[in-house]
Parts: C-alpha cells; structure tokens; sequence
C-alpha cells in the first residue's frame, strides 16, 4: 500500500512538470513570434547591393543601387547572391540568439532547434534534394539567361506606407 505522503509527493512532481510544460509553451509561443518578425540584411562591400531575409530564409527586399545598372548581369547576381548569403547566416545567428534567450542557453531543444535553423539556412546542398540538371538558354555576348526564374519567391507587396502585406 501507498501512504499518503508518496500519494502527496507524486502529486506535487505531476504538478511541477505540468508548470514547466506550461512555461515552455509560453516561451516557445514567444520564440515563435519573434522568429516571425525576423528580417536580416547583408550588404556589399561597397554598399551598392543590399537583401533581406525573412525568418525561414527567403528574400523579402532587395536593393541595387543605380551605380550597378552599367555592370554585367553576372555580376550583379554574384553581389546579390553574397549578400542573400551573409543574411542567411546572420538570420542563423540571430535565430539561435533569439532561441537560447527563450529556452535557455544550455537547453537541449534551443540547440536542436538552433542546429536545425543553421543547416537550413546553410548553402551547402542536401545530398537529399535532386540536382537541377535542366538546360540553361546562353547567349554569346551575355551571360545566362534567367528571364524565366525569379529570384523574388515569398516576396509578400507593401503598401503605400511601405510595410509589407499579409
């Protein structure tokens, strides 16, 4: 038989955990808000190229300045692609930032998800997505040609005042 005081113990750790599990889901309902706000920029060297990611990586803004429209194609996309990765890895950074103020430096779901955050938002490719072996139209005198492809996937409009639409 059970007294009354095991009875007593095993309530009170059932009511602990359920206070920790309660408090983990606030601060998880907190992370989650503050990753959905997240938006971090990489700029160029000379300052002439500038994009910002979104929370889940994806580009939200892009700005080139007027000084680029006489340099090839091929070099503007190489300066937008270096920027859209030093703000992927900022975003990285900052996500894990964000995660350990929530869960707790040490935790061991704040470094899972910030594991998980880095190799998705890391440029090396997963041996697990196919490789696009489709034929790319060349022309002589330019560079390839991207007409078909947009760069802008996820781009959500902004309004008048200049924030972005839901």
């Amino acid at each position: 038989m059970h007294s009354f005081e095991e009875f007593a113990e095993t309530t009170a750790l059932l009511e602990h955990g359920v206070r920790q599990a309660e408090q983990t889901a606030e601060r998880l309902g907190w992370l989650g808000e503050q990753l959905d706000e997240l938006t971090v920029s990489g700029t160029s060297g000379d300052g002439r190229v500038r994009a910002t990611v979104n929370s889940s990586g994806a580009l939200v803004d892009l700005d080139i300045a007027d000084e680029m429209s006489g340099r090839r194609g091929r070099e503007i996309a190489e300066a937008v692609l270096s920027c859209v990765r030093t703000a992927r890895a900022r975003l990285a950074t900052r996500a894990g930032e964000i995660t350990g103020e929530a869960l707790g430096e040490e935790s061991p779901l704040a470094r899972r998800l910030t594991d998980h955050m880095r190799s998705r938002l890391s440029d090396e490719p997963d041996p697990a997505d196919p490789v696009d072996a489709s034929p790319r139209r060349a022309d002589a005198t330019t560079d390839e040609d991207y007409s078909a492809q947009s760069i802008m996937v996820g781009v959500r409009p902004r309004d008048a005042r200049g924030t972005y639409r839901r």
